[in-house]
């Protein structure tokens, strides 16, 4: 009887190990359970269940800053220039950061570079000068 005791006080003990999870203040945690997406989690502490759930990915909460790089656009006058930029970025929806796209900050960069030539492309090289 002594021994079954230990053996489930050794059980629960490595339950509560490996079942608490201490998440971060600028963090957002994914957690799912048997592979699908079950909840998220805020910083803070939490307790999952071991074996059945475990965190698939954490996603910074704070504003992230991604450097576009150097870029040659054409604009409306056919003038080619050079052009780089700056996007700030905060995640506000974890869940579709993690599973709507495979890189969210890559997803990004590319919509920044495709909007910003875009943009360039309709205006004079005047009027881009101007407006920086």
């Amino acid at each position: 009887m002594l021994i079954f005791a230990g053996v489930v006080l050794a059980l629960c003990v490595a339950v509560l190990f490996f079942g608490v999870k201490i998440i971060s203040q600028t963090d957002i945690a994914i957690v799912e359970r048997l592979g699908r997406f079950h909840r998220v989690l805020d910083g803070g502490f939490h307790f999952i269940i071991p074996i059945i759930d475990r965190i698939s990915a954490v996603v910074s909460a704070r504003e992230q800053m991604i450097d576009i790089g150097r870029q040659q656009v054409i604009t409306k006058d056919n003038v080619n220039i050079n052009i780089d930029g700056i996007v700030f970025l905060k995640v506000f929806d974890a869940k579709s950061s993690v599973y709507s796209v495979n890189d969210y900050k890559q997803a990004i960069a590319n919509l920044a570079t495709t909007t910003l030539r875009g943009e360039i492309g309709r205006i004079n090289l005047d009027d881009s000068l101007i407006s920086r």
